[in-house]
């Protein structure tokens, strides 16, 4: 009796759970098909999104569809802080020479041979997100524009009384990265296949030198007035360019983290800086080895900068060096900047630029690793950790 009681009792629940499985296997089915349904609507709403997307891109791409003509302000130039003369300031100023045409001319030379080595080690290079926007600024016009096809199609929503409208032109970055592209594949091809790599062309000189000047001018910083001042040299630093990493420029900031060797103080600084004279040399002797086709009978050092990278406001997005060739916005042209020499001070560290349309190139880990390209090239600072020096050297001729 008792056996038979265990048995139904086994059988009822082993029935239970045979339907309560069942009912579980139908939900679960049901489950899977609302899944199935819901992967099949998202992928319907990510394909139309990709279309709408594209269309955008398209538009965007091809703002001519539209008659629409830009019209952007001019491109401006680094200047020098103004600030009232000191006596020392006056001291450095007169004991510079007249320029170019009234002195010898300036040709720095080296206490000794310095070796400039052309790495062949292939530089590295990152997968990289598109540019930012090309920030080198066109000629400016005097507003923006619409087709005779836009205006006719204004005029007829609007009433006759009503003045045409006028609508400003928005170009997408994706425009201006593939204009910067398009000239730096001009630019670079005016040369013989393999002078350039990604764009440059690595270089070393000698790394004492380039520690020398570095702990000089860590030494000779001044922190209060953003000036480095010694014997009568003075270097100032620039607040005025916009093109930077920062969401917004700080004229102070990059005031302190940038210093200019202008013409005027160039022959002061080759006597005053350790380790200047033989960086120049070794840069210039690098240039001249390539037999660049443009490369002038007396190629020239035209000033430089020093920038302690560091600091957001101290790296730049995309430019042209070309922008040296005047000492003031608006000013008159004194010069021909046909080439740039970028060398990294510092020892270690992680730094690297990238031209237009090519990959990302990095610094080698030794001081005084460094790169030469073409100064009209479109090239920006990609990446540089805290305590990165640079000094980047432009050559060409005066005028």
């Amino acid at each position: 009796m008792w056996q038979a009681i265990t048995h139904k009792a086994l059988r009822d629940a082993i029935e239970n759970h045979r339907q309560a499985f069942a009912t579980a296997r139908v939900r679960a089915q049901a489950l899977t098909t609302m899944l199935h349904e819901a992967v099949a609507s998202f992928s319907a709403v990510e394909a139309a999104t990709a279309q709408v997307q594209q269309a955008l891109h398209d538009t965007l791409r091809c703002p001519e569809s539209a008659g629409l003509q830009v019209n952007e302000p001019q491109s401006g130039t680094k200047r020098l802080r103004e600030e009232v003369a000191t006596s020392q300031h006056e001291a450095g100023a007169s004991s510079e020479t007249p320029p170019e045409s009234a002195s010898e001319p300036l040709s720095p030379t080296p206490s000794a041979t310095v070796p400039s080595v052309s790495s062949s080690v292939p530089s590295r290079s990152e997968p990289s997100t598109l540019p930012p926007p090309h920030i080198t600024r066109a000629e400016s016009g005097s507003g923006a524009t619409v087709s005779s096809v836009t205006e006719h199609a204004l005029s007829s929503k609007m009433p006759r009384t009503a003045a045409t409208c006028k609508m400003p032109h928005i170009q997408s970055p994706s425009c201006k990265f593939e204009s910067m592209d398009v000239e730096n594949t001009r630019v670079l091809t005016q040369d013989e296949h393999g002078t350039w790599n990604h764009g440059v062309r690595r270089f070393r000189i000698n790394g004492q030198s380039a520690s020398d000047m570095l702990s000089w001018v860590v030494e000779n910083t001044s922190r209060t007035l953003s000036t480095i001042t010694s014997d009568g040299l003075w270097l100032d630093g620039f607040q005025n360019w916009d093109a930077v990493h920062s969401g917004g420029l700080d004229a102070a900031r990059q005031l302190q983290h940038t210093f200019m060797i202008s013409r005027a103080h160039r022959r002061c600084a080759l006597k005053i800086i350790p380790g200047l004279n033989s960086i120049v040399a070794a840069a210039q002797a690098e240039i001249e080895s390539m037999h660049l086709h443009d490369n002038p009978q007396t190629l020239k050092w035209l000033n430089g900068h020093i920038l302690n990278q560091g600091d957001v406001n101290a790296r730049f997005t995309y430019h042209q060096d070309t922008t040296e060739e005047r000492n003031v916005v608006g000013g008159r042209r004194d010069r021909h900047v046909l080439y740039t020499a970028i060398i990294k001070l510092n020892h270690g560290g992680c730094t690297s630029m990238q031209v237009c349309g090519h990959p990302e190139v990095f610094y080698l880990a030794p001081g005084g690793s460094g790169v030469i390209f073409r100064s009209d090239l479109h090239h920006r600072t990609e990446k540089a950790e805290p305590g990165i020096w640079k000094i980047a050297l432009f050559f060409g001729i005066f005028l």
